[in-house]
């Protein structure tokens, strides 16, 4: 017996991440950078609508736009098999029983592709530069531990406050201290670009 009706859906995994390694956040952004409409993006990344074009073979000139906001070569985009085509439907609902979904999901076990892990590893070396730079050590340190820079999870307010030898007040405090740091113009405008 099924307990839950499943929606998959079908996307171009080939241009997120190329948005995500360009810093572009939604298809918005990626809209304006390139000025190409949302819905053709849209239909690109569900793949309803071919790549190529239909009368000349060559690349449609939003893909060209697209690739130069991307900072990449239309081959880059897409794989043979969705250059050679689109796709009518590109989601379906599936009845699936907990363990299927449990199976799917996978909790114990998510795993991030190379270049996912490279690109997530470079952000995290550049945020902690960043950090250093505007921050005194102590809230640096501070930051490092509650959020999680260096490694491992982040911290409870206990768990630092007694790392740092302070209250969680008094944490708390410092904490609160160093985001507003971040919230100033200049510092805001380099913690945006890194994001």
């Amino acid at each position: 017996m099924s307990d839950y009706a499943v929606e998959i859906k079908i996307k171009n995994a080939r241009v997120l991440r190329l948005m995500r390694r360009a810093g572009i956040p939604s298809v918005a952004a990626l809209s304006r950078a390139s000025g190409v409409s949302i819905n053709t993006i849209y239909d690109l990344i569900s793949l309803k609508r071919a790549p190529l074009s239909t009368i000349t073979g060559d690349w449609r000139p939003s893909i060209k736009m697209l690739a130069d906001a991307l900072n990449c070569l239309p081959d880059d985009m897409f794989s043979d098999a969705q250059r050679a085509g689109y796709m009518k439907r590109n989601k379906r609902v599936v009845e699936m029983s907990q363990e299927e979904v449990d199976l799917l999901l996978d909790k114990g076990n998510e795993q991030m592709s190379l270049d996912d892990a490279v690109y997530a590893a470079e952000r995290t070396d550049k945020m902690v530069k960043l950090i250093d730079e505007i921050l005194t050590p102590r809230e640096a340190s501070v930051i490092k531990t509650r959020f999680g820079f260096g490694g491992d999870d982040g911290r409870t307010l206990t768990e630092t406050g007694k790392m740092h030898g302070v209250s969680q007040e008094r944490l708390r405090q410092i904490e609160a201290r160093a985001l507003r740091k971040f919230q100033r113009k200049p510092n805001k405008e380099r913690l945006v670009a890194l994001l």
